[in-house]
């Protein structure tokens, strides 16, 4: 992949047209990625501007793991994303999440929620840790994909007996197979709320 223009220096800038001041290397720079430019390199022009916008138009820059909550969970086609997970101490519950890349489909670009769902090579798992914060209870569980059809989609079971209530840290830690496997990780905080009985 071939970038757009290659500046090296003040000099080579000046030959590739793209020095002339901020506003005009900034007016460039747009139209490159307006193009379909993949990015564009300023070898020794250190722009933080060029930088940012490389960033916000490239869905190239490399994958950002996180995961949506969802809720009312019907099918791949029927469930709603939701801000939280809520649940009732003693209650069992199955939490359902749905693998994103924030690098694609960004808020930024007027996707909501941000992301593009994230499919694991086969075989890949999904480790869930709960931790308490106000002990030092910790629950590790492995999710499942309940949809072959989708597996972006996966799910956790709560059990009644798990010793999970108030806030709690949901940690996921996927391992994707290989020769030399990929391992990512995102944490959720006050994911998961729980009502203590009476």
């Amino acid at each position: 992949m071939q970038p757009i223009a290659y500046c090296k220096g003040e000099a080579a800038a000046k030959t590739f047209g793209f020095f002339g001041g901020s506003k005009f290397i900034r007016e460039s720079a747009k139209k490159a990625l307006l193009v379909g430019a993949h990015c564009v390199v300023f070898h020794g022009l250190d722009i933080p501007f060029i930088k940012k916008l490389v960033k916000k138009k490239s869905n190239l820059l490399g994958m950002r793991f996180s995961l949506l909550p969802l809720i009312d969970m019907c099918s791949v086609n029927s469930f709603v994303y939701a801000s939280e997970i809520q649940g009732v101490q003693g209650d069992p519950v199955d939490l359902y999440f749905q693998l994103v890349d924030l690098e694609k489909n960004t808020a930024q670009s007027g996707f909501y929620p941000g992301g593009l769902r994230y499919m694991p090579p086969a075989s890949s798992t999904l480790q869930v840790v709960f931790k308490n914060v106000d002990t030092a209870k910790i629950v590790t569980r492995y999710a499942s994909q309940p949809y072959a059809q989708d597996t972006s989609i996966w799910k956790v079971s709560v059990l009644a007996t798990d010793p999970i209530a108030g806030t709690v840290n949901i940690k996921f830690v996927l391992t994707e197979p290989g020769a030399t496997p990929i391992t990512r990780t995102v944490s959720i905080k006050a994911a998961f709320l729980c009502g203590v009985t009476n």
